[in-house]
């Protein structure tokens, strides 16, 4: 893949916010029966659950980037890639928080 580290970051966040999504909307259609307020202990163990499975899809796509990155780049891509994985956890924490 000889693409700077800026054209790759934002294929990644293109990739990456297609999967927030898709999941942010698979978790509200999961909690859509749940009382938050009787069964907060219920919500938060969803919540749990999509956020682990959105670490694992964002960090796969991470490391199949850096599978086939130019080497020069590989640490500065790498670094921020996963600051990009950061902040896709913690919107979508701060989103699940605000249902």
């Amino acid at each position: 893949m000889k693409t700077d580290s800026k054209e790759i970051i934002i294929l990644f966040n293109n990739t990456a916010a297609k999967i927030y999504l898709n999941l942010f909307k698979q978790f509200s259609e999961s909690i859509g029966s749940i009382n938050r307020y009787e069964e907060e202990n219920v919500f938060r163990m969803q919540m749990a659950k999509f956020i682990d499975t959105l670490k694992y899809r964002l960090e796969d796509q991470v490391k199949k980037i850096l599978e086939v990155s130019d080497p020069q780049i590989h640490n500065q891509l790498q670094a921020a890639l996963s600051e990009k994985v950061n902040y896709y956890l913690q919107e979508f924490q701060l989103k699940c928080n605000a249902l």
